[in-house]
């Protein structure tokens, strides 16, 4: 059964978390941050996230467990990792903000 609730954290400054890097698209290492690691890419979407371990491969998220030793269903990714999106809440913002949505539809047209 998968859980429907995520029980995950990690605490850290704004200055330890939020720290841009241009991460390549193959498996790297993600920055220590006390008892853990954590990175901020430039790639598309900008995703920002952590793990317990080290291991990270950038792609629009961190796809480490998929992309590397193929445990891509939910009940089998690791526990400890965490990738958010920071790119989709720009897009969330200018959706929910009538003022940027028309701005964003004048630059689209």
């Amino acid at each position: 059964m998968v859980e429907t609730r995520i029980q995950l954290a990690a605490i850290m400054t704004p200055e330890e978390i939020f720290d841009e890097k241009d991460y390549p698209t193959s498996p790297t290492k993600a920055k220590g941050i006390r008892n853990f690691f954590g990175y901020q890419s430039t790639s598309r979407y900008d995703p920002i996230g952590f793990s317990g371990s080290d291991n990270i491969y950038i792609g629009y998220w961190d796809r480490y467990d998929c992309g590397i030793e193929g445990r891509c269903s939910v009940g089998n990714a690791d526990k400890h990792r965490l990738s958010i999106l920071l790119g989709m809440f720009t897009v969330l913002e200018i959706i929910t903000d009538s003022r940027k949505y028309f701005e964003l539809i004048h630059f689209i047209k």
